[in-house]
């Protein structure tokens, strides 16, 4: 007999705190929370977590396809936006993905962040990963999550997270992440995984780092334009993460 496999996200971490029942629903029975329709800015993440994905091993042009299409598929599905996100439709978004290859032209480093690359060019984005740390007679419980981009600062491996927002205090907004469940669950996972593959590149580039750590790549989206903006990295002590 097959075991069932409940997988346990970032996301689902943080809801525990919150609604332990919720999680029961959407992992224990794999019952999906009711939701409404998508929205504008959540769209907007979702092309634009695209588009930099694109961006960072194929340049500009295929990048900016990428980006509109996802934009493109999803649109009609997204519920009428505030007053105060009208502003966030298709030209702004390509507007806003122009203004990141004006900004950073050089895909390979972002304001001090060096992309790691595989040894075949392509780059160390989009990381899905999927680690058992729990196993019965009838079950698995599996750590899940996409790493969105893993780069060097200085002589530090950096774990990036992109995240949209209409937020408009950016510092206020990178604070809350200083005790992110989702941050110290990458925080964590980077570990496992390079003890799991330990010949992976992955691996490969934190055997050549002497510390580690994450980041958030705000983009904070204004009625003018889109504001891109690194978050300090964040560290976890070997106590809190356990």
């Amino acid at each position: 007999m097959d075991k069932k496999i409940y997988k346990i996200s970032a996301s689902a971490l943080g809801e525990y705190k919150g609604c332990a029942q919720r999680v029961q629903l959407g992992i224990g029975r794999r019952l999906e929370s009711v939701g409404g329709r998508h929205s504008v800015d959540l769209l907007f993440g979702s092309a634009f977590h695209k588009f930099r994905e694109v961006y960072a091993t194929e340049g500009f042009a295929k990048a900016m396809i990428a980006g509109m299409e996802v934009w493109n598929k999803d649109y009609s599905k997204c519920a009428p936006p505030s007053k105060k996100k009208e502003f966030i439709k298709s030209p702004y978004l390509a507007g806003a993905m122009s203004a990141y290859h004006t900004k950073y032209p050089d895909r390979g480093m972002i304001d001090g962040f060096q992309q790691c690359y595989r040894s075949d060019g392509t780059a160390l984005v989009e990381q899905y990963f999927s680690v058992p740390i729990l196993e019965s007679d009838k079950s698995i419980v599996e750590l899940t999550g996409v790493i969105d981009t893993i780069g060097i600062i200085g002589n530090t491996l950096v774990i990036e997270d992109t995240k949209t927002t209409s937020y408009t205090q950016q510092e206020e907004f990178f604070v809350k992440y200083e005790s992110s469940h989702q941050m110290m669950f990458y925080y964590y996972i980077i570990s496992v995984l390079s003890d799991m593959y330990p010949d992976s590149a992955l691996a490969q580039f934190k055997r050549s780092m002497n510390f580690f750590s994450v980041s958030i790549f705000g983009v904070f989206l204004t009625p003018d334009r889109a504001i891109f903006k690194r978050s300090p990295l964040i560290n976890f002590s070997e106590e809190r993460i356990r």
